[in-house]
C-alpha cells in the first residue's frame, strides 16, 4: 500500500507560468530521484495544476517535502499561484488523472499529513 500525495494549485497570472514550470521541474526530477517515491508527476486538469506523488510511506513524503527544491516551490506557490489543499489517500496503484482529480476535488484525506495550512478550497 503506497501513500499517494495529491495537490493543486491555480496561477495567479499567466506571467508565472515559466518560473512554476521550472520549479516543478526542479521537484519532480527530486522526487523521481528518491528511492521511496514511487511515482511523482504534475498535470492539469479543469484549470488547476495537479501534482501527485506515491510514497512508501509519510515519513519519506514528509521529508521531501520539507528539502531543497519541494520547500522552494512551496515557497514561491503563496507568491505565484493560489494553493489548495493537499490530499493523501492510502492506494495500492496510482490513479489516473481523472480519479486523481476526483479524490483531491471530494476532498478524501487520510491521516494529517499537511505540513502548510492552506486556506483555499475549491
Amino acid at each position: 500500500m503506497s501513500l499517494i500525495a495529491i495537490g493543486a494549485v491555480r496561477l495567479k497570472h499567466w506571467i508565472w507560468t515559466p518560473e512554476f514550470f521550472w520549479r516543478s521541474h526542479l521537484s519532480l526530477r527530486q522526487a523521481r530521484a528518491n528511492g521511496d517515491c514511487l511515482h511523482a508527476e504534475v498535470f492539469s486538469m479543469r484549470g488547476y495544476y495537479i501534482s501527485m506523488t506515491g510514497w512508501r510511506n509519510g515519513a519519506s513524503m514528509k521529508r521531501y517535502a520539507q528539502s531543497n527544491h519541494h520547500a522552494r516551490v512551496m515557497k514561491a506557490a503563496t507568491r505565484i499561484a493560489v494553493p489548495l489543499q493537499l490530499r493523501h489517500v492510502q492506494m495500492d496503484r496510482v490513479p489516473d488523472h481523472a480519479e486523481a482529480f476526483d479524490l483531491w476535488h471530494s476532498g478524501i484525506c487520510v491521516g494529517d499529513l499537511s505540513l502548510v495550512n492552506r486556506p483555499h478550497t475549491p
